[in-house]
């Protein structure tokens, strides 16, 4: 399995191409990051995550360090990372999507993948315009070589969040 080194992860590929990030040991739970990012990204979640549990988190097939992959249905992609998954973990899980993550991970348990339970984070589950659904494949392409800034994400992260979950205000104003 994949190692922390100094706050860093080291990256795994698959015979199928597929990059990604492992580590820790317990209850698996697989993360699925959303539309042109990649698994570093959440290197902090999954370093956290490694103390309970066994983490794996790949670059979804033609994002990151994984293959390119434009050929085929929506179907044929949900089947390489369903192998993808199957090969790695050979019993129930916890699958959390962020985004695109989301929606793939709701298209992989309604396949009857053997998920324990699920966690999305913004999920994108809605039908998309025919326009957009065709502008998207060149959008991911654009995406595929543009660098994100981490630091702005966990910053913005961090404006979000809040530890205060046991206060009845905050707690209502959040469900509300």
């Amino acid at each position: 399995r994949s190692h922390f080194t100094r706050g860093y992860m080291i990256y795994q590929k698959d015979s199928s191409g597929i990059a990604y990030l492992e580590a820790g040991q317990g209850d698996p739970i697989v993360i699925l990051h959303g539309h042109g990012a990649k698994a570093i990204l959440y290197d902090t979640l999954i370093e956290e995550l490694a103390k309970t549990h066994h983490v794996l988190m790949p670059d979804l097939p033609g994002y990151g360090n994984s293959i390119s992959y434009s050929k085929g249905t929506i179907f044929d992609y949900l089947s390489v990372l369903e192998t993808f998954i199957h090969s790695r973990i050979q019993r129930d899980y916890i699958l959390m999507g962020h985004s695109l993550g989301g929606l793939l991970s709701m298209a992989i348990m309604r396949r009857g993948a053997p998920v324990s339970r699920s966690i999305w984070m913004e999920p994108a589950i809605f039908d998309l315009p025919l326009k957009t659904r065709l502008m998207l494949p060149l959008f991911r392409h654009y995406m595929r070589y543009t660098p994100h800034n981490k630091e702005a994400v966990i910053k913005r992260n961090a404006e979000l969040m809040w530890n205060d979950w046991a206060h009845p205000s905050k707690r209502e104003a959040f469900l509300n």
